[in-house]
């Protein structure tokens, strides 16, 4: 009878290890082993004939630049008809709501929107219809209250080259064109000034400008440079990555590493830790499976250290190692996604007619292979030595 009762006895220490075991591994999974599944949650709705360019998200608001467009029965095309910036409220994934609209001149096209604090900067110029000239505008809007958008100021140039981006930096706008670089002083915001305007290398294109700890970064199809702007009004070279023999559909600064997607379907980083002498740190080329022939991948988002990227499947791909950019995990998208952006909660991806969200969840497994190995192994032989323990005590009563 007691060794029956020692069996039992053991049994019950075995059953207690083995929850323990459960609960700690559950603990120690949902902390370092937790695996991310990118979600569809839902749409933010677009009307008939709208279609989206530009997102970008800020706090519990995205901001959406449509145009609307009507049907040509004569010409069988659709023709650019009004536009306007949208703000929607986004707090609540499953029931989006439009806030406020600000219109803009009936042709114009947004290229860039920068939103800082209670301050929308956007970048919109209008096609002239001789020798590829624009007319330019750089215009401020007081967005403290998202239902009510309302202008502060207009910066405005006529008879320029097509303009790409624009970055702010203190109370300066840096815009960058097919041929200039552009520094508009809005000190006075209500009479903003040109400061100066620098020629580009002859031959480049699709100028971007990002800035990143008080550096400004130029990239274009022939080089990747960066300028002090201890004195905003004069920026000074103080580094270049030359023959980027690429050509850039986008760049994103995080500290002192550019990442930068082109035209063939990929991504470079490049460090300029010593802004003297750059050095390209890692690279990332698309298989030809995941990219429609004649597709390229054209914009991007950092959150973390995870790039999200866009065709016919939202791309993740990790930055975590500083010398190599890996592919994730990849979800198909229902259309072809052109622009994106994220907040804390959400990813939100334009196909044009359509505004996606996705919402990236985490799974916490609750294997053993969730342990660490120094924790699984310190718990196993915790656990045995219970066992032990427990078995040669009900040794020593069998023999009494």
């Amino acid at each position: 009878m007691k060794r029956k009762k020692g069996n039992i006895t053991i049994g019950k220490t075995l059953l207690i290890c083995s929850m323990l075991l459960f609960i700690t591994t559950s603990e120690f999974s949902s902390i370092s082993s937790c695996q991310g599944v990118l979600i569809e949650e839902g749409l933010v709705p677009l009307e008939e004939k709208e279609f989206c360019h530009q997102i970008v998200a800020q706090d519990e608001f995205v901001y959406l630049f449509v145009m609307n467009y009507t049907y040509n029965e004569e010409d069988h095309l659709y023709q650019k008809d009004y536009s306007y910036l949208d703000i929607v409220n986004v707090s609540q994934l499953n029931n989006t709501q439009r806030m406020g609209r600000y219109y803009l001149t009936k042709g114009e096209t947004l290229h860039e929107i920068v939103i800082q604090e209670n301050t929308a900067f956007l970048l919109s110029s209008i096609f002239r219809g001789e020798n590829y000239r624009y007319n330019t505008t750089v215009t401020l809007l007081n967005v403290i209250n998202p239902s009510l958008p309302s202008l502060i100021s207009e910066y405005r140039e006529d008879n320029t080259s097509s303009v790409y981006d624009l970055a702010c930096y203190q109370n300066y706008v840096y815009i960058s064109s097919h041929s200039v670089l552009k520094i508009i002083d809005f000190t006075n915001i209500s009479e903003p000034t040109l400061v100066t305007e620098s020629p580009l290398p002859a031959g480049t294109w699709e100028n971007y400008v990002e800035i990143s700890e008080g550096n400004l970064y130029l990239c274009n199809n022939r080089t990747l440079q960066v300028y002090n702007l201890t004195n905003p009004k004069q920026p000074i070279l103080v580094g270049e990555y030359p023959n980027l023999e690429t050509d850039p559909l986008g760049m994103e600064v995080i500290g002192k590493q550019v990442y930068i997607t082109y035209r063939a379907s990929g991504f470079l980083m490049v460090d300029f830790s010593d802004a003297a002498n750059p050095s390209l740190k890692a690279e990332y080329h698309f298989p030809k499976r995941h990219i429609d022939p004649g597709g390229t991948i054209e914009d991007f988002v950092i959150a973390g250290e995870t790039i999200f990227t866009c065709a016919q499947y939202l791309f993740t791909l990790s930055i975590k190692h500083s010398q190599f950019i890996r592919l994730k995990s990849f979800t198909h998208i229902q259309g072809w996604g052109e622009k994106l952006c994220a907040n804390e909660e959400a990813i939100f991806v334009s196909t044009g007619d359509k505004v996606i969200i996705f919402t990236y969840q985490y799974q916490p497994t609750k294997l053993i292979i969730g342990l660490s190995v120094s924790g699984g192994i310190i718990l196993v032989t915790t656990l045995s030595i219970i066992v032990i323990l427990q078995y040669k005590k009900q040794k020593k009563k069998k023999g009494e």
